[in-house]
């Protein structure tokens, strides 16, 4: 598309007329759009060129005509929200990616009440899987495959939870099926599980720095999909099916909730493991209790540089070993409640102070976490076997944000920390490139 055509499209969509009430930078969208009919819409005005992307009119025309649609359609359920910001979101239209901003009322930020678009770009991502029950099936090659069809019914004697992930395929294909494995197979798994049922639990869609609700999250609250859990639970019970489960990271919110409003119910059919929780499993252990849900002898994973499933533990202070011992699982609650310790002396020794070391010059950021860790960096100030030791820490702690499970050890909780460093080399080539590529990812999320 040429210049003049693109300035001419922008000139009958009401780019030139400047409304000074809302603020300089700001025009009206269109004079259909002036607040008479639905929210008044204006953009700002140099946001003009991003719509060269666009390959022909008739994708302009369109892109014009479903914006203006955001008069009456601005943060639906079909509308990406800010979760740090609930007045900031973002829409799908086409090709374009939308981010804008609701104010409904004037204010120093906003003159005049109406949709504020602030950026307009190529879109990156689409909408994700709904919420639900999907079968997973290893196929002769040994990879897995999840079908793109939701079920109600749970269909396998394996099934799980997910927790972080990017997508469906992600989530079913490769996150999930090694801790399948781990958790009920032994060494010759390959030949003992081949089919399983994932409850799809939508993640957060992450753009940039800024981590956005996802229109199926918006669509299916908490509320909703644990009802579609508890639906599957019951009948799978009704049907006296015997489950193993393995719920990932965020994953136990949507069991602990569907298990909750099921207390009369009895699921003890139902085996569970908790993989690298990101809520106190101590908050869970009544509903199990009341629902005679079965424990793994191992109750709980995680990696041990998984940090924020390990402070998640934390919060419950003596109460997990407690209630382990009231369930007949005293040893694994003596065990847990020794880690648990260990944990607070780790934390309390990371917050006394920042630990800088130099590694080919290379710093590494971490994330700040509730505990007060607020960043380790790689360098050769000590030995060298515990310089590489704690540059691999530092390295794996800084992936935990990530979705790649290559390196994040809270997509790993299966493994030790040699199993997910010689995984992470693998991945990148040579031990030295892990540090640089772990840097690359942070910097594009």
């Amino acid at each position: 598309m040429n210049s003049a055509t693109l300035n001419n499209a922008a000139k009958n969509a009401g780019f030139s007329k400047g409304i000074q009430k809302a603020g300089n930078q700001y025009v009206l969208l269109d004079k259909d759009t002036d607040g008479r009919v639905g929210r008044a819409i204006f953009i700002k005005s140099d946001l003009i060129r991003k719509f060269s992307g666009f390959d022909s009119q008739a994708d302009l025309d369109e892109a014009f005509s479903r914006i203006k649609q955001l008069r009456a359609t601005a943060g639906g359920i079909d509308s990406f929200t800010n979760v740090a910001n609930p007045k900031e979101h973002m829409g799908i239209i086409g090709r374009a990616k939308i981010k804008y901003k609701i104010f409904q009322y004037a204010s120093g930020e906003a003159k005049t009440p109406g949709v504020y678009i602030t950026d307009v770009d190529l879109a990156d991502f689409s909408k994700g899987s709904d919420p639900g029950i999907y079968d997973v099936k290893r196929d002769r090659s040994n990879k897995w495959n999840v079908k793109n069809k939701v079920c109600r019914h749970l269909n396998n004697e394996y099934a799980a939870v997910n927790g972080l992930c990017e997508n469906l395929p992600q989530a079913a294909e490769k996150i999930i099926p090694p801790m399948l494995v781990n958790a009920y197979s032994n060494k010759d798994a390959h030949t003992k599980i081949d089919n399983y049922s994932i409850f799809y639990n939508p993640p957060y869609l992450l753009s940039g720095s800024t981590q956005w609700k996802t229109p199926a999250q918006k669509t299916t609250t908490l509320e909703i999909a644990s009802a579609r859990l508890q639906y599957a639970l019951k009948k799978a019970t009704e049907e006296k099916k015997k489950i193993s489960w393995v719920i990932h990271g965020s994953g136990i919110d949507v069991f602990h909730k569907a298990i909750n409003g099921i207390k009369q119910t009895n699921l003890s059919n139902h085996t569970v493991i908790f993989m690298a929780p990101t809520s106190p499993v101590a908050d869970v252990l009544p509903a199990i209790r009341s629902t005679n849900i079965q424990l793994h002898s191992n109750v709980i994973k995680i990696h041990p540089h998984d940090q924020k499933s390990r402070e998640a533990q934390l919060m419950s202070g003596d109460s997990l070993k407690q209630q382990l011992e009231a369930m007949g699982h005293r040893d694994e609650g003596i065990l847990l409640h020794r880690e648990r310790r260990q944990d607070l002396v780790n934390m309390a020794s990371s917050v006394s102070g920042v630990a800088t070391m130099g590694i080919g010059g290379v710093a590494l950021t971490l994330p700040a976490t509730g505990f007060g860790i607020a960043a380790l960096a790689i360098g050769g100030i000590i030995s060298v076997h515990k310089g590489i030791q704690t540059a691999h820490m530092a390295r794996n702690i800084s992936a935990n944000g990530l979705t790649n499970e290559a390196f994040n050890p809270h997509l790993n909780p299966h493994m030790t920390v040699a199993e997910l460093n010689l995984t992470a080399e693998k991945a990148s080539g040579s031990l030295a490139k892990t540090f640089y590529d772990v840097i690359k990812m942070k910097l594009k999320s």
